[in-house]
């Protein structure tokens, strides 16, 4: 529930022998807190695999020599909120203070919503801000104290008043910042390509210092800049261009690097001509030349007020994001079309040809290029950057053009439909446009085109390895193993022999003469019979096969002949089936053969691990699990099965496994899915409790509803 670091000497403001400490909070008590290298956080190595999400809060903390308190300093505090209670935090806020003093914030939202537990970080905007001389101070009913090593902290900024506590100040200097085209990394080093946990952290700017780092970049990321305007944080829906705004922006510009080279290839700058707080201009530099190629303003249209909540701006975005896409993709299409009749090459443009090749470019690698493709934002942004350049284009070769008075207006309100029909009524378009669920589809598949599944077979004799991207298993006369992988992709052809750990993660289980994760004992009139035979060693023999493999699936069986009692002619099929995203894997089971008055019963079995602190089995849920490990190297290891649970008979007694005993009909399909888990191999392995596995098995069981 809690997690500190404390360190000697290591606060930039504490002097000679003072202690720092970073405490932390874990509220929503998902157990996913800080990662650590050396018992330190290495933002290099660690920041990926910190959790920093669901409801949680750090604070940093100085006990200066002689002092009888805990001076907070720095980051005071960081904060996360899951508005949604999806497990995932759609909002943080980083407040620097002194006190109740706050000297500046930054506040940030996953806008669209679109982060998952897989992929929890998604930041989409900010507002850092800067308080006025003096600080802006925080109600005394805002703050809250603790004790640390039974030291009192001096007040703190309280996790629940911290979420509302800058929002009706007056700042000094606020600095909006949207992530355009969906990329939230470090753009300062380009050192990692993982979304940043710290929410948007904006570029300094000409009377902006920067707060905190890396930034999120110059390119490709919307900036607007407010200085005294005697308002509190608000923010705009405006028609024109379909974005949020930051009220009261004084400055406002947008550098675009569409074949993300980190240069800028064009540049927009939006003004307040009139000094009203919203923006009323556009104007277009389409070769970052320094000189205005295009300008249109707004005509009859009025901006929405947005209040700067995560419950209004995600409401605003997503409705944006419900039709603005097939709308740009419209237009541009006519656009292309009305080009094309008038002579001129729309695939001359190099966002086009972009866009055409699937964002094919030199400095845009195979994951940048999944990632962008794969985001509704960033296709957003790139077709609205092709509709403003194909526009200008269009007006070069026909500036005479009878429409254009009415074009001008409907782009001047933000019309995309009344510009997609005013361009087909000029040049006699009447083919249906592109839908955009299509078109992206297309592009997805094409950038994504590769199987998710992979199978190895007799790298070893007689094993059948097979994997999604997420976790491996092989199987192996009539045993069920399996790999931890440290991160996501495919590992089998990097196998050598029986390989036990490596850079990839490691062989999670040493099965010896047990069953693994997931292999089954025939129980015949009471008796037991292992349907395994170690190293081909016993008496059941087993024929491999593949019987399935597409891109999204692998079906492998193990058939095992001479099992039961000697003579008794009983064969026992596994035929065991793994999907792409999905870590669980469906074994379902057939018994045939014996004598037709023989009761017979089956056997689930988990190996027995060395050091086994966790084992629970839920009869109604129909689920087993255990957790624990057999050595050191490998660390933590989690196994679990979920049974149908109108068939449990019984927990089993065997020495070298944990057993569940369920009832099969001979020839009827029995199917039972298995699960392992690596602790190490997670991307938050610090510290899912065993309570923690136990709750995603149950989900499982609960999705899975085994009959």
């Amino acid at each position: 529930d809690e997690m500190a670091f404390y360190s000697l000497g290591a606060a930039s403001d504490g002097g000679e022998g003072a202690v720092h400490v970073r405490w932390t909070n874990d509220v929503s008590d998902d157990n996913l807190l800080w990662y650590d290298v050396g018992y330190a956080y290495r933002h290099d190595l660690c920041q990926y695999h910190s959790h920093f999400s669901g409801d949680e809060m750090f604070c940093n903390f100085v006990l200066d020599p002689g002092a009888t308190a805990w001076r907070a300093t720095y980051e005071y505090p960081f904060l996360f909120y899951d508005n949604d209670d999806d497990g995932v935090a759609e909002e943080a806020i980083r407040y620097c203070a002194n006190g109740a003093e706050i000297g500046n914030v930054r506040h940030s939202f996953d806008a669209d919503d679109d982060a998952t537990a897989k992929h929890p970080r998604d930041y989409d905007v900010s507002i850092t801000a800067y308080a006025p001389e003096g600080g802006i101070v925080a109600a005394a009913d805002a703050m809250q104290t603790i004790q640390l090593r039974e030291i009192p902290t001096e007040p703190f900024l309280a996790y629940g008043p911290g979420q509302t506590a800058g929002l009706a100040a007056i700042w000094d200097r606020m600095l909006f910042t949207w992530d355009e085209d969906d990329n939230n990394v470090d753009a300062d080093r380009y050192e990692d390509a993982h979304e940043r946990w710290e929410g948007v952290i904006a570029k300094g700017t000409e009377g902006f210092e920067q707060v905190g780092g890396p930034s999120c970049g110059a390119v490709n990321k919307r900036y607007e800049l407010a200085i005294q305007t005697g308002q509190p944080m608000q923010t705009y829906l405006h028609p024109v261009d379909q974005r949020i705004h930051l009220r009261g922006a004084q400055r406002a510009w947008l550098d675009v690097d569409a074949d993300q080279d980190r240069s800028a290839d064009m540049k927009y700058s939006f003004v307040d001509s009139d000094g009203d707080g919203v923006i009323d201009t556009w104007n277009l530099d389409a070769n970052a030349d320094g000189s205005v190629d295009d300008s249109w303003m707004a005509s009859g249209s009025s901006a929405q007020d947005i209040p700067w909540t995560w419950a209004e701006v995600s409401a605003a975005q997503k409705s944006i994001m419900a039709s603005v896409p097939q709308a740009l993709l419209s237009v541009t299409y006519r656009l292309e079309q009305a080009l094309t009749k008038a002579g001129s090459d729309p695939n001359s443009d190099p966002v086009a040809q972009l866009l055409r090749n699937n964002l094919n470019a030199p400095a845009i690698g195979g994951a940048l290029r999944q990632k962008l493709i794969n985001s509704d934002e960033s296709m957003r942004f790139y077709l609205d950057v092709l509709k403003d350049r194909l526009i200008l284009q269009l007006k070069s070769v026909a500036p005479d053009g009878a429409h254009w008075a009415e074009f001008n207006g409907a782009r001047g309100r933000g019309d995309l439909g009344a510009m997609q029909m005013l361009l087909e009524q000029a040049y006699g378009l009447m083919d249906a446009p592109p839908i955009y669920a299509t078109w992206v589809g297309e592009k997805r598949a094409a950038v994504n085109d590769g199987p998710r599944v992979a199978v190895l077979q007799d790298w070893i004799s007689d094993h059948i390895g097979f994997e999604n991207r997420s976790i491996a298993y092989r199987c192996y006369f009539g045993q069920i193993d399996f790999y931890g992988k440290r991160e996501e992709g495919f590992i089998l052809d990097q196998l050598d022999g029986d390989q036990q750990a490596s850079d990839w993660g490691v062989d999670a289980l040493f099965l010896k003469d047990t069953a693994g994760c997931g292999g089954v004992t025939l129980i015949v009139n009471g008796e037991g019979y292992p349907v395994w035979s170690p190293q081909g060693r016993g008496f059941v023999t087993f024929e491999n096969n593949v019987i399935e493999q597409t891109g999204d699936r692998i079906v492998v069986e193990m058939l095992g002949t001479n099992a039961g009692p000697e003579g008794s002619g009983y064969t026992v099929r596994l035929r065991i089936t793994l999907t792409a995203d999905r870590k669980d894997v469906a074994v379902e089971v057939i018994v045939d053969g014996g004598k037709p008055e023989d009761a017979i019963e089956l056997g689930l079995n988990l190996t027995r691990l060395s050091e086994q602190p966790f084992y629970l089995l839920d009869q109604e849920a129909g689920v087993m699990a255990v957790r624990g490990y057999q050595t050191s190297n490998v660390g933590t290891v989690g196994m679990g099965i979920v049974f149908p649970p109108a068939r449990f008979i019984r927990v089993g007694e065997s020495p070298s496994a944990n057993q569940v005993v369920i009832s099969v009909e001979r020839g009827v399909p029995v199917r039972y899915h298995v699960q392992g888990d690596w602790i190490r191999g997670r991307r938050f392995p610090v510290a899912p409790s065993h309570e923690d596995w136990m709750n995603e098995l149950r989900a499982l069981a609960a999705e899975l509803k085994l009959q």
